[in-house]
């Protein structure tokens, strides 16, 4: 980043990419219970971007290039992401299935 425009666009980017990985997730994964998919997900995005995709299309130095610091601090964004990703869609679903159990909801039993 040398601008705070390309900081700015970076952003854009980034959330444009976590709302799209939010979607595949839900596609996918979203009835799978538990922390560990959200974390698996997290991981294959990294090796993904860090070892398959970034070097080819030129985004990251080849891996040997970069150093431990720099790929486990990484490794363990992208684990956190993933969880974030992972337990954002398991409770918007959790809460989509309660609501159509439950259509009324709390307040309609009351107003009943």
């Amino acid at each position: 980043m040398t601008t705070v425009w390309g900081g700015v666009v970076g952003w854009m980017f980034f959330t444009l990419f976590s709302a799209a990985a939010g979607i595949l997730y839900a596609a996918i994964l979203r009835k799978v219970k538990g922390p560990w998919p959200g974390l698996l997900y997290g991981v294959l995005w990294w090796v993904f971007l860090y070892l398959l995709f970034g070097p080819v299309a030129g985004m990251l130095p080849p891996v040997q290039k970069l150093g431990w610091t720099t790929l486990i601090t990484d490794l363990c964004l992208f684990v956190l992401w993933g969880l974030f990703i992972g337990y954002s869609i398991a409770v918007e679903f959790t809460k989509e299935e309660k609501r159509d159990q439950d259509p009324d909801g709390l307040l309609g039993k009351v107003l009943k």
